[in-house]
Parts: structure tokens; sequence; C-alpha cells
């Protein structure tokens, strides 16, 4: 028995006003609290700060080709105000965040209905990704929020307005050009087969060609931009990230081996990976919504067509924005439990639960009158086993951080507290990104500098007293030359190298990080306190 379409019930403006702005504020109150434990998703967070840097250097001329420039643009155009990349970026994340719970709180509310627009927002501001990805300096939310953006602007028939705010979402995301830009082509066929009677003009078959035309023609001036570049020599623009992340995992495998592998990560992401992000409710109550909004759809010569249209577009969009989440695994092939998923899924938070929670009403509207006695129990149900899953996932995300990046960030804050300006610091990746996500006098020397001595520890200690170095970060991963340069202090315990000894001060063994003080024989001062709490996580027997 196919379920009934929604049904139109007009709103009042105050009634979104407030919805809207509850749901935002929670979601704004719930961000800034995780920004202040969690540290970050991957290296890409800190990353970025050093790609903005660059590009406030540079007077905005610097593109790093590997990823879209649009969000680091805008924290570089926040940092220009604030002298601070770090605080810029959780400015940026933080406020497209809470933009993004305050759409899917609006369009539920205008588009559906005010439980729907409630339970929307509410959901999206607790999600774990939507929430922690906002909460730190990745594009997730800046992109997302742009994409809620078009697709208010498109389904209200504004499109030249949508069409160029989804070429800015492009700019921060390509994922745009794969996942919107196909929705668009297929509303604009179909309202070119429906739409002849209908309200015509911009708003109808031609306002939905200029909102195509204008994401294609973006997609296409970026993809020349790729072309002629000598950093990407190619029209497939999308080539470095696919690239990088496959690469070898399945170049080695057997057709029937990579058959299984493409099998088992599709599976993992349906059967694992969205019942512990989104719970398990979505998997059921979100196909429900779409098939509803496209029931609607079938009947669009009724009394609201406008309405049918604009619910009918929310479900392209999911659909086709869930189409590029699975090809990604298809084409990857990841594990399950891979942590690349969980941004993966960022762009679909926000359909998952406009349409969960209406194709939850829906499916306890349809239920025979004994069932509906129950009603209130089973709301519960749903939303309790979904908010218990949002607890355990962030949770688990928050510690993860802490353990693999939260060391280094401690790390980083306490050179800064604890050493005198000139004191430098031989170190890679997060630490240094992090002293220089604003104008300082602390010089940061790479271990790829061909001046830093291999393999003689006495080389290594007169060099360190030479530049007067305070602080050593060693790395245990091969992508680092600290391992290839000094595999010495890789025993986690002080190291004598003649004029200057090296005392060993954080430690995660799960990233595979060490830093080491550096006490010199004279000239140099020692750091004016300690270090921190929580800069140790050791593995009894670690090696490296």
């Amino acid at each position: 028995m196919p379920l009934p379409p929604p049904t139109a019930a007009p709103t009042s403006r105050r009634t979104a006003v407030a919805i809207t702005s509850g749901t935002a504020l929670l979601g704004l109150v719930w961000r800034v609290v995780l920004s202040r434990v969690y540290f970050g998703h991957e290296e890409e967070d800190w990353g970025n700060l050093q790609i903005a840097h660059g590009v406030l250097d540079t007077g905005f001329s610097f593109i790093e080709l590997e990823h879209m420039p649009g969000f680091v643009w805008m924290v570089a155009a926040v940092t220009a105000l604030v002298g601070d990349t770090e605080i810029a970026a959780l400015i940026v994340a933080i406020t497209m965040g809470t933009a993004t719970v305050a759409l899917v709180a609006w369009i539920g509310v205008r588009w559906y209905s005010p439980r729907v627009g409630l339970l929307a927002g509410f959901l999206v501001a607790l999600q774990p990704e939507a929430a922690l990805y906002s909460a730190t300096a990745l594009r997730e939310s800046s992109y997302t929020a742009f994409v809620m953006v078009g697709v208010l602007l498109c389904g209200e028939r504004r499109f030249g307005w949508g069409g160029l705010v989804f070429a800015l979402g492009f700019l921060i995301r390509w994922n745009v050009a794969f996942s919107i830009l196909p929705a668009l082509l297929v509303t604009l066929l179909w309202m070119r087969s429906r739409d002849r009677d209908g309200p015509g003009g911009w708003r109808g078959p031609r306002g939905a060609a200029l909102a195509t035309g204008l994401v294609a023609a973006t997609t296409l001036a970026w993809a020349t931009l790729y072309r002629l570049h000598p950093e990407g020599g190619s029209w497939a623009f999308w080539g470095g990230v696919l690239s990088r992340n496959t690469g070898g995992a399945v170049s080695d495998l057997s057709t029937s081996e990579h058959g299984m592998a493409v099998v088992h990560a599709v599976g993992g992401l349906l059967v694992r990976v969205f019942p512990m992000h989104v719970g398990p409710a979505a998997l059921v109550c979100a196909p429900l919504g779409v098939l509803g909004a496209w029931e609607g759809l079938r009947r669009w010569s009724g009394t609201d067509p406008d309405a049918a249209l604009r619910r009918a577009w929310l479900a392209l969009c999911a659909v086709a924005t869930f189409a590029l989440l699975l090809t990604t695994a298809v084409f990857s092939t990841y594990e399950w439990f891979h942590n690349l998923y969980w941004k993966w899924i960022t762009p679909l938070v926000p359909f998952l639960a406009l349409l969960g929670v209406q194709g939850a009403i829906a499916l306890l509207d349809w239920l025979p009158e004994p069932a509906r006695r129950l009603r209130r129990s089973l709301i519960a149900v749903l939303l309790g086993s979904t908010l218990v899953v949002f607890g355990f996932q962030t949770r688990n995300q928050v510690r993860t951080s802490e353990r693999l990046y939260g060391v280094q960030v401690r790390l980083a804050r306490w050179i800064e507290r604890a050493w005198v300006s000139d004191v430098g610091v031989l170190a890679d990746g997060i630490p240094a990104w992090y002293l220089h996500r604003r104008t300082t006098d602390i010089v940061t020397t790479p271990w790829t500098d061909p001046a830093v001595p291999s393999g003689d520890p006495e080389a290594l200690g007169r060099w360190l007293h030479e530049n007067r170095i305070g602080v050593v970060v060693w790395f245990r991963d091969e992508w680092f030359e600290a391992r290839a340069k000094a595999p010495f202090l890789g025993a986690a315990r002080p190291v004598d190298l003649g004029v200057v000894v090296l005392k060993p001060v954080a430690w995660s063994w799960e990233y595979g990080v060490l830093a080491y003080a550096v006490e010199h024989a004279a000239d140099v001062p020692p750091p004016t306190s300690l270090p921190p709490a929580g800069t140790w996580y050791p593995k009894p027997g670690w090696t490296p």
C-alpha cells in the first residue's frame, strides 16, 4: 500500500522563525562547546590553516588544486580581520554549521510542517558529523550550508540565485558537479515536459536552465583552469583526489577480489556506517520520505503543485547526493570503519533529517488505528535510539581526536607559553601548522630541511645547539622525514646527543608522535613551565 503524500499545512512566518531560531541556537551552543574539546578529524583540519595562511600571504592568488579554494578563501578573509587562522576557521565553520541547522529547520517548517522543521533541525544540531565537522577547520559545514541555501532557493523557484549559490558551493567541494548538477538537469527536463502552463518565465523551465547553466559553466571553467595549470594538466579535476583515496588499494587485486572489496565497502557503508552515525531509524524512514515526495509529484495536478515540486526537488537532491556517496565507496573500496566515510556522509545529513522525519510521521499516520495508540511510544523509540547513537559516536570521535591530535595541539600551545621567542622548533605536521596559524617569532624548521643532519646523533646534537632548538617533534610514520633521519629518537626515553640532552615531554603511540624538550649545555634557557596534562598516551612495549 503506497504511503500518502504529505499534506500541505500553511505555517505562519512567526512560527517558522521561532523554530528556526531555537534549533539554530542549540546548534550554535553545541558547536562552540565541541570546539573546546574536539581536536579535529585528521591532519586536513590543521593543514587548512596553513593553506589559508598561504592564501592571505599571497593576496588571494594562491590556489591549492587538490582542495577547492572556497573554504580557505573565506578563512583567509576572516583571518585578515582577526589575525589568527584557527579562530578564523572556527568562526567560518561554526557559522556555516549553525546556518545549516537553521536552513534545515526553515525548509522543514515551510515545505512540510512545524513538526518536521523542529525535529529535523534538532537532529542536525546534534548529529555527530554535522556538529563535529563544523567545530573544526573543515570545509564540510560550509559546503553543506551553500548546498542547502541553493536547494531552498531553487525549491522556491528563485533559480538564478540558486544556481549562483550552487556555483559557489562547487568552489568549496566539487561534489556539486556530480550530485546537484545532475539533479538540476533532471529538474529542467521534467519542467520542460510538464510546466508549460505553469508560472513560466524565469520561474519555470527557463529558470531551471539558468541554474543548470551557471553550475555547468563554473564546472567547465574550473576544469579548464585545472587543465592549464602546471600542477593539474588534465580535465579530470577530481583525478588527484580519486587517486589519493584509492591509491594501490585495489590495483593488485584480481577481478573477483575487487568485486568482493566493492561489495564489502558498499555493504559496510549501508549496514554499519549509516546505523552507527545517523541511527537505524533513518535507514527505514528516509526512503519513506523519498517515496512520499515522489508520490506527491505523481499527483502534481492537485491543489498545491509548487509544494509537490519542492518536496520532489528535495528528494531528488537527496538521492543524487546518496548516489555520489555510493559511487565514492565503490571507487575507494575502503573498509567500512575508515574515517573518510564519516566525512563523506556529512552532506547527506540534512536530507536524511528532513526526509527521515517526514517519513517517520507518514509511517505513523499510515499505521492502523490500534497501533496509533502507541504513537508517542513509537516516536520515543525512534528518537531515543537516534540520540543514543549520536551520543555514543560523538563521544568516541572526541576521544579519538584527543589521542591522535590533542597531544600535538596541546604541545604546540605549551611551546608558545613556555619558550622564549628565539628558541626554535624542529617539527612537521600539526605542531608546525598550529604554530604558524598567526604571525610569530617562533622559528620552525621541518625535518625535510637539508640542513638537518641525517643518521648521526652527535651531528644532530650540534645542529640543535647551534640553531637554539628547544623542542624536537619526531614522527614514527614513514611519510615524515624524522624516522629516516633520526631513528634513534623512537625509544621514548632521554637521549644524550653530546652538547644537548633530549627528554620526552609528549607521546601519542596511536598516532606515532614523540616530542622532546632539548636541554642545552648553556646559552639556551629552559622552558618556563612543565608540559600540560593530557600529552601522554603511551602503550607499554611500543617500539618505532
